[in-house]
């Protein structure tokens, strides 16, 4: 027994396999919930006709709006309700519950895609189920860090953030091109199969999820995994909070981490139309989508791997911020001309993409990382929390910017008439915001963000 004590002082940290199938049900729930939050912006057309019965949206049909930002309003309401259920009931219950919510919101949408249901009450359904589906964020949003910080040691949390960040991009990539591959904007008609083919393939997620959810037997593992989270001496939640209001390096993190997330999926909330409108085929929207996504997830392993190692947080945030800012400009101009058929215009609107996913989407999970480096010793779910509701805000707020200056007449703007429909949107002015959003968070970010990494000193101390 003496010798046994003596194994067990001398190695008192464990790892357990038991991480993987936890950060994979996480990372599945997420993937599931990204793809149904952008399942309807790259078919608005489609949309239009079938749950409108018109060509095109316009007032009074705004689905593929509506869809989207009921995610960020939902997210934003409601995130501090699922930072306090992850703080107090651990990872076991906020997994189990946001997989329930996720997949009862699911099977609506699928009711509000039958034919046989009324054209009067299939928006007001589908609305429904996607109010539902988004209730699940507050649950899975904060679950990653706190899955890293109590299931993974030290030298695997920013690669296990990342892993489970990544589920974003790929989610939005899936859920971007699966509608272009089903959907045709020339044959949906009122009594069309294709959505409810869309909605059911779109739903096998939610269940698998739900399965695996209900085989997570503890929230935490026997064994501490890391002096940091063995020693994780917490204060309760609203002092919590009260610490994060004060800490101001807490705040320069909130801004570049918000503008980031908003400005990247801001673009693609718009897309489709946008490049409709330049003449580009309908098709290309979510092939774009998806190459930002993949660079972006090839991006974030490779920064998230540096990071691991190197703890270099706030360079790679500084060169993310910056690439991204001078990338907007590149777009920014393309899009002010018409694709005449020429034959660098596909290579271009590709390659800017590709960038465009290169340098935001790692901000994502190395974002969240730093952020609680640098208020430890609060929970994770309550500073990875903030930051993500900080960013959906941020999403909901860009999106009505530019959706209001595509109203505006102050600059022309190049366009397509197709099918006798009249496109009268100005996406210049839009994009000019768009473009001085990712100047003011580079600067920011080159000039303010320098945060104290407070849980890598607590341990540093420990080992010594």
């Amino acid at each position: 027994k003496d010798s046994e004590d003596a194994d067990a002082q001398s190695t008192p940290y464990k790892v357990y396999p038991m991480r993987w199938f936890i950060l994979i049900t996480v990372t599945l729930l997420t993937l599931s919930n990204c793809t149904m939050w952008m399942t309807y912006t790259s078919s608005t057309e489609a949309t239009a006709r079938f749950y409108c019965n018109r060509s095109r949206e316009e007032d009074g049909c705004q689905i593929s709006l509506w869809t989207n930002q009921i995610f960020q309003v939902m997210g934003s309401t409601l995130g501090i309700m699922g930072m306090y259920v992850t703080d107090k009931y651990g990872i076991k219950v906020s997994a189990r519950a946001g997989c329930l919510v996720n997949m009862v919101g699911a099977l609506i949408r699928i009711v509000s895609s039958l034919p046989m249901i009324g054209l009067e009450y299939r928006a007001g359904i589908l609305h429904t189920g996607t109010i539902i589906v988004a209730s699940a964020q507050p649950f899975f949003i904060v679950l990653s860090p706190k899955v890293a910080e109590y299931w993974f040691p030290e030298h695997q949390r920013a690669l296990a953030n990342v892993l489970s960040f990544i589920a974003n991009p790929l989610g939005v990539a899936f859920g971007t091109l699966v509608p272009v591959l089903i959907l045709d904007k020339d044959t949906v008609t009122l009594e069309s199969y294709q959505f409810l083919i869309l909605n059911g393939l779109l739903s096998s997620a939610p269940f698998i999820a739900f399965v695996m959810s209900m085989c997570i037997k503890c929230g935490t593992p026997p064994t501490p995994v890391s002096s940091s989270s063995d020693n994780h001496s917490t204060p309760d939640f609203c002092k919590a909070l009260g610490m994060l209001f004060r800490n101001g390096h807490f705040y320069v993190i909130l801004i570049v981490f918000g503008c980031s997330f908003g400005q990247l999926w801001s673009l693609y909330a718009a897309s489709d139309a946008l490049l409709n409108q330049l003449g580009y085929s309908p098709s290309v929207t979510g092939y774009t989508v998806v190459v930002a996504c993949a660079c972006g997830v090839g991006a974030s392993l490779l920064f998230g791997a540096y990071v691991d190692k190197t703890k270099k947080f706030k360079e790679v945030i500084r060169l993310c911020m910056v690439g991204f800012f001078i990338t907007s400009v590149g777009f920014n101009v393309l899009t002010r001309f018409i694709n005449d058929g020429s034959w660098f215009f596909l290579p271009l609107i590709f390659s800017l993409n590709a960038l465009l996913g290169i340098f935001s989407i790692p901000v994502f999970p190395i974002g969240i990382e730093q952020g609680i480096e640098a208020t430890y010793p609060v929970q994770e779910a309550t500073s990875s929390g903030l930051l993500v509701i900080v960013g959906q805000l941020s999403l909901f707020l860009i999106i009505c910017a530019m959706s209001a200056a595509r109203g505006s007449m102050l600059f022309d703007f190049p366009s397509i008439d197709r099918e006798g429909v009249k496109n009268e949107d100005n996406y210049a002015f839009a994009n000019d915001i768009w473009c001085g959003i990712a100047l003011t968070s580079a600067l920011i970010a080159l000039i303010l963000l320098n945060p104290p990494y407070k849980r890598l000193a607590f341990e540093s101390e420990h080992k010594e």
